[in-house]
């Protein structure tokens, strides 16, 4: 593959989601939920990064953290507040697609392709929520990672005035949670009386076809061994 090339996955993301010819500026809240939806997130996991934005940026893609936590650093920027080594792969990331940083769809792709790779342990969190204060809540605690003083505040504000962060999701393994969504695995000690789910004459079922949403919402309630808790 040539550099800058789109791989297959970045190509669809362009295909279903094109540039937005934007005025310049603060977009709104519901640029980044109509946005991240088209980019394959659930509506309220969609509207939780929205209210995220607005904390952190104030909808301004192109905003530069004014005085930077981290002495001496270049601070966060857009807007999420993509900060230290995170800041320097949407910026690799941009240069790749040869748009600027500051390009709010670029910012909406590098959401998405965060929660699929480096992110993915925050991911299993934030989907396993079921309301956008929820997805709020856990975005800020496990994808943001504010000072804790900051996470703690906004945690409260989401949550209506309860500070406990979302307890984060039991170590998982995605290979017996494949089995269960193919309807391969058993439960460990069946009784002997217990009918069989399936007819002994009927051909044994191919994998249920699955959505990562709903991977990462079983993924929340499994223990290491994938049984459920």
């Amino acid at each position: 593959m040539g550099e800058g090339q789109l791989n297959p996955w970045e190509a669809l993301v362009a295909r279903l989601a094109p540039p937005r010819q934007m005025s310049g500026g603060k977009v709104d809240a519901q640029f980044i939920i109509d946005g991240l939806i088209r980019r394959g997130l659930p509506a309220h996991v969609a509207e939780g990064f929205a209210l995220n934005a607005g904390e952190e940026s104030g909808f301004d893609p192109g905003i530069n953290e004014i005085t930077p936590l981290v002495e001496g650093s270049r601070g966060g920027f857009g807007l999420f507040q993509w900060t230290g080594p995170r800041r320097r792969a949407l910026e690799a990331f941009a240069a790749q697609r040869g748009v600027s940083p500051a390009d709010p769809e670029l910012q909406l792709d590098m959401i998405a392709q965060e929660l699929r790779t480096t992110e993915r342990r925050a991911a299993s969190s934030i989907f396993a929520t079921e309301t956008p204060a929820q997805a709020a809540a856990a975005i800020v605690t496990d994808f943001l990672r504010p000072a804790p003083e900051n996470r703690d505040r906004r945690v409260a504000k989401f949550l209506g005035g309860n500070a406990q962060p979302a307890s984060q999701p039991a170590a998982f393994n995605f290979t017996d949670l494949f089995r269960q969504f193919s309807g391969t695995s058993q439960p460990a000690a069946q009784p002997a009386s217990q009918p069989a789910s399936q007819p002994a004459s009927q051909p044994a079922s191919q994998p249920a076809a699955f959505n990562f949403t709903d991977l990462f919402k079983n993924a929340a309630n499994l223990t290491p061994q994938g049984k459920a808790i």
